[in-house]
């Protein structure tokens, strides 16, 4: 529902209150009637326990004896009194409605639907859990680093060992040839000799 038109539906009800009949102790079925309307109405365009909401619930149309007697007023002094309350209380709900629009409830989120017990459990729970995932993941993600550091590592090497043979690297342990031909001609030459 917009705001014109609960401010229209307002002004008819406003015009109604001088179609209605007197009044006596109690109100009649059309006073009922009427009032049971704006009450629905407050519910629907004001917030429930607001001052607006109030003055039209409030409403009534029921005439006291005690106030005839004691301010001397007829008894249709008295109806027109009830009447030109009404019709103030429903002039200051439009100029509310005018100036501030109809009362829209608070859209209710999760987090509105949940017990404050639970949400002081659950969320250190989730942030452990969160942090926890994360120290897995980060593990998880140091150790594939690792493998594949060392796996390029192995390709290196291979790709060195590959290259390696077409030069000759000297082994330092090994002797080198002319020293084993001369060794071999003097081990031999001195047995000969001696015999």
């Amino acid at each position: 529902m917009t705001t014109n038109k609960a401010i229209r539906i307002l002004k008819d009800m406003r015009k109604d209150i001088d179609g209605l009949p007197p009044a006596e102790t109690l109100p009649t079925n059309q006073h009922r009637e009427w009032l049971w309307r704006i009450k629905s109405y407050a519910d629907n365009f004001f917030e429930k326990g607001s001052s607006e909401h109030e003055l039209i619930s409030c409403t009534s149309f029921r005439i006291e004896n005690e106030i005839t007697r004691i301010k001397g007023y007829s008894l249709k002094e008295q109806q027109e009194e009830l009447k030109k309350e009404a019709k103030l209380r429903i002039d200051h709900c439009i100029d509310h409605l005018e100036k501030f629009g109809i009362y829209e409830p608070p859209k209710a989120n999760f987090l509105s639907r949940v017990s404050d017990t639970w949400l002081s459990i659950s969320i250190p729970i989730i942030v452990l859990a969160i942090f926890g995932l994360g120290v897995i993941i980060g593990k998880n993600q140091m150790d594939k680093d690792s493998i594949k550091t060392e796996q390029e590592l192995k390709e290196l090497r291979d790709s060195l060992s590959i290259a390696t043979p077409a030069l000759e690297i000297p082994n330092p342990v090994a002797p080198k040839a002319d020293e084993k031909h001369s060794r071999h001609h003097s081990d031999s030459g001195g047995v000969k000799g001696i015999k």
